[in-house]
């Protein structure tokens, strides 16, 4: 128990490092030993928890992965026979995070790691809107291919995302969330209902 709260201790000291550093110059023109100097740690216990700097900065979206699915077993396990806790949950988890961390998202956007994550956040989207459209043609075929709607709904909310950093956050979290459920539910719902013969809403 004592070495996993070190190595937990370890990894966040360099992700906190990184997310400095990043605010102060930029992802590209990070060195991993700048990321050393600025953790205050040696080489080899970068290397022990992390391949490069690239590893580094994934695994700050994969702590959210992880949070966000401890959360959702909570939920089940509190809200029994309900899967619920999918990709529209996912989708608001996204926005709330970006909130909090909204200085960063900006500093992100204006750097080269802002693709780098946004790929790794569309994979991991893409893997959510894979078992809600799943679960859709288990009851109703959509009518179209399944990849290709899980690639519009993972560069929805990524264009949502991008436009809502770029100008400065003008709604809540919550209302982005609103808004991106409108223009990728709303509309699957009415393509479910359409080929079932049952009218929307």
């Amino acid at each position: 128990m004592r070495e996993d709260r070190r190595v937990k201790r370890s990894r966040q000291m360099l992700r906190d490092a990184l997310q400095r550093l990043i605010l102060a110059k930029g992802y590209g023109e990070i060195t991993v030993q700048d990321i050393l100097d600025q953790a205050d740690v040696g080489r080899s216990t970068f290397y022990a928890h992390f391949r490069d700097k690239d590893d580094l900065f994934l695994s700050g979206l994969d702590q959210f992965r992880d949070t966000f699915e401890a959360n959702r077993l909570l939920s089940l396990a509190h809200d029994a026979g309900e899967d619920a806790a999918d990709l529209t949950d996912f989708s608001l988890a996204v926005f709330r995070h970006v909130e909090e961390y909204r200085s960063y998202a900006k500093a992100l956007l204006r750097t080269e790691g802002n693709a780098l994550i946004m790929g790794h956040l569309r994979h991991l989207i893409m893997a959510y809107a894979r078992h809600w459209i799943q679960k859709r043609e288990a009851g109703s075929g959509l009518g179209m291919p399944a990849e290709l709607l899980a690639h519009h709904m993972a560069n929805t909310l990524i264009g949502l995302v991008t436009w809502w950093v770029n100008r400065d956050f003008p709604y809540t979290a919550e209302q982005m969330d609103g808004i991106y459920n409108k223009l990728v539910f709303q509309g699957v719902d009415s393509l479910v209902h359409e080929r079932s013969g049952k009218p929307a809403g």
